[in-house]
């Protein structure tokens, strides 16, 4: 899982160093959150997706949210006194921190594995730089590579849903005519790596691909490509060293998609429809006529999903349906959720306080810039 603003933070950081290195779950209620209010019981009939209580995220305006790394836990990044950083591990009430590791000074924090047991991290070295993973058992560090600075461009690492897979897309200017874009992934359970070619089509050049995201059983993978102010989502396979795209579509926003399994991709197509995309018969299905934003469940059993009129529902996934979708909560435009492994909770990123009047399209304000403000801080809602 992967927390933009976190990301943001640490890039910025990156940066600056490189340039100081040059120089030198039937009802439901639906709720809202009052202002004053930090946590709440939801009270109402039983059923799936029936709102238990709703925990306020105080402590995210102090450092970055990174993701679930137990059932009920949240691991976050956070300064302390001169300059140092630690990830700490925020447990119910989500009113303390709990330091987990200490991070190096040289160190920058990315994406926590699926499963919470380890996290990416990048490490200067002598102007060069260092892709890590970080155990979160016994702080020991595992090297996977090395990058001079300029390869970092567009860096983004993901994790597969089963937490084997480690990849990323990799772009070079070589050969001049055209450049290569190659898909990287690291399977973490056999220590071995290994890169498929992007191929480029006649009269192109190599294009540049914000991320990739592999199946769990490393045969597939989808890319995200930004082209002018558009996104797109690229699908294909990974077969003797090469990507073998099959389908692309054209994304909502900041490009939503999620694998449901190693064979079919969710993604929200710029026209707001929930689709699903299968390469064992190239069929292109609806799931939702109409969302804001979406999330699935580790599992891939659940579905969260907003509406432009700032409700936000859960459903139960079956096969090309949602069904049972259930608000849960009304006021919000999600700019990022989470569920947690055990699917009893839901972390929620967004502002409660963009809806005014007629509901109608709106868009999100920049969270980077806003996180500070308590319309802005992330809150977790649990189910009984």
């Amino acid at each position: 899982m992967k927390h933009r603003i976190l990301r943001t933070l640490v890039w910025l950081m990156i940066c600056v160093m490189m340039l100081s290195g040059c120089g030198g779950r039937p009802q439901t209620q639906t709720i809202i959150i009052p202002d004053t209010d930090e946590g709440q019981n939801s009270g109402g009939q039983t059923g799936p997706f029936e709102v238990q209580k709703i925990y306020r995220m105080k402590l995210a305006a102090k450092g970055g949210l990174i993701g679930w790394s137990g059932a009920d836990t949240l691991l976050g990044y956070f300064g302390g006194a001169g300059g140092s950083q630690s990830l700490q591990e925020i447990k119910p009430p989500y009113d303390n921190l709990l330091q987990v590791l200490e991070v190096g000074y040289k160190q920058f924090v990315f994406d926590l594995s699926p499963d919470g047991q380890r996290i990416t991290a990048m490490e200067e070295n002598n102007g060069k730089f260092d892709l890590k993973l970080l155990s979160l058992a016994d702080g020991k560090e595992q090297k996977i590579s090395t990058f001079d600075p300029p390869q970092l461009n567009s860096k983004w690492f993901t994790w597969s849903d089963n937490s084997r897979y480690l990849s990323f897309a990799s772009y070079t200017t070589q050969p001049a005519s055209k450049g290569q874009s190659d898909i990287v992934v690291y399977d973490t359970q056999n220590g071995t790596q290994v890169n498929y070619l992007i191929s480029i089509p006649e009269g192109s050049r190599a294009a540049l691909y914000s991320s990739v995201h592999v199946a769990d059983d490393g045969n597939s993978a989808f890319l995200l490509n930004q082209r002018m102010d558009e996104i797109w989502i690229i699908v294909g396979t990974l077969i003797d060293g090469e990507f073998t795209a099959q389908y692309e579509h054209e994304l909502i926003g900041d490009g939503q998609a999620a694998w449901m399994n190693d064979d079919q991709v969710a993604f929200l197509g710029s026209d707001g429809t929930l689709y699903t995309y299968d390469l064992r018969n190239e069929a292109v299905t609806v799931l939702l006529d109409s969302a804001f934003s979406f999330k699935l469940s580790g599992d891939h059993q659940y579905v969260a999903y907003s509406k432009v009129d700032g409700t936000l529902f859960a459903g139960k996934l079956q096969g090309n349906n949602v069904l049972n979708a259930k608000p849960i909560y009304q006021g919000i435009l999600p700019s990022e959720m989470a569920w947690s492994p055990d699917n009893r909770r839901l972390l929620i990123f967004g502002g409660r306080s963009l809806l005014k009047g007629k509901p109608e399209p709106v868009e999100v304000q920049n969270p980077e810039t806003s996180i500070q403000s308590p319309e802005w801080l992330p809150f977790i809602i649990e189910f009984k």
